[in-house]
């Protein structure tokens, strides 16, 4: 039996829910990288770093219109900057470094939680609506966002003023 003769004959023999799901995850991601992320998704990809979640960081989530993550991240960049001015430690460093392992991490895991993200928002949409009306609001929660980008790009010049704030702050209270 041929591969695809043997491929058609699985996706006879598949739950249509799936089917389903996975034609909502089709127009969740958008036409042009359907094929590079359910390559990506497939257990046995050996690669599955995502090189623009790499060098992108947090402008690849925005443009993914991954919000929550960029605000966890830059939470958790806020916190430990707070940390570094109580301590009068070094923050150089650790920020760089910190910053390289969150590149790392969303090249490795980027794809997989970009899925995950778009597992929940349609099970958000699928409780709302059906049909027609489900995929055309999945299509527009999903895909890119030149305007998440952006959005991106504010909330990390956010961080960086509120980082300079805390630094004017310490500075004005202790004297360092």
């Amino acid at each position: 039996m041929t591969k695809s003769m043997y491929s058609n004959e699985l996706e006879q023999h598949q739950d249509p829910e799936n089917v389903q799901n996975d034609d909502l995850l089709k127009a969740f991601v958008g036409v042009k990288k359907q094929s590079y992320y359910f390559r990506k998704w497939q257990p046995d990809n050996r690669r599955p770093i995502n090189w623009a979640a790499v060098f992108a960081t947090f402008f690849w989530l925005g443009y993914r219109k991954m919000y929550k993550v960029i605000a966890y991240i830059l939470l958790i960049f806020i916190a430990l900057d707070v940390v570094i001015l109580f301590t009068g430690i070094d923050g150089g460093y650790i920020n760089n470094y910190i910053g390289l392992g969150v590149a790392v991490a969303l090249g490795i895991g980027g794809n997989g939680m970009y899925k995950n993200h778009a597992q929940k928002e349609i099970e958000k949409l699928q409780t709302e609506y059906s049909g027609d009306q489900l995929l055309e609001k999945v299509k527009q929660r999903g895909g890119t966002s030149w305007g998440g980008f952006w959005i991106a790009v504010l909330l990390f010049i956010g961080y960086i003023l509120i980082s300079i704030a805390l630094e004017i702050l310490a500075y004005l209270f202790t004297g360092l």
